[in-house]
């Protein structure tokens, strides 16, 4: 009984650190305050107006929303667009760009460990 209540107590102090971090990460990927406050510290916007693409408030809320979407989701590629003279405009193609993909894995991953973590803590 010693021995159990010894490895719970090792597994327990090993898990919660873990746990404690995905949390973290987890909120931070489904964060969108976190995407604007990004667009807005890269100038996002203005690069996309240089562009000829005039973006409201909205419509970047709009593509934050679109980035958790894609990172909770099972779609291999990720595709923004946003209406502008009401045509619909591609902001990201990702077919060429596997970076979005090995992200979306890595947030995917990162919450079945804290889902995990979580079960057994």
């Amino acid at each position: 009984m010693k021995i159990a209540v010894t490895v719970t107590r090792v597994i327990f102090v090993i898990c919660l650190p873990v746990l404690l971090l995905t949390a973290v990460i987890a909120g931070e990927v489904n964060c969108s305050w976190l995407y604007t406050h990004g667009f807005e510290k890269y100038d996002v916007r203005q690069s996309l107006a240089d562009n000829g693409l005039n973006l409201s408030n909205a419509d970047m809320a709009g593509i934050a929303r679109g980035f958790i979407r894609y990172f909770n989701s099972n779609q291999e590629y990720i595709n923004l667009t946003v209406q502008q003279n009401n045509k619909t405009v591609n902001l990201l193609i990702t077919k060429k760009l596997y970076t979005s993909k090995m992200l979306r894995s890595f947030s995917r991953s990162i919450m079945k460990c804290y889902w995990s973590l979580l079960a057994i803590a």
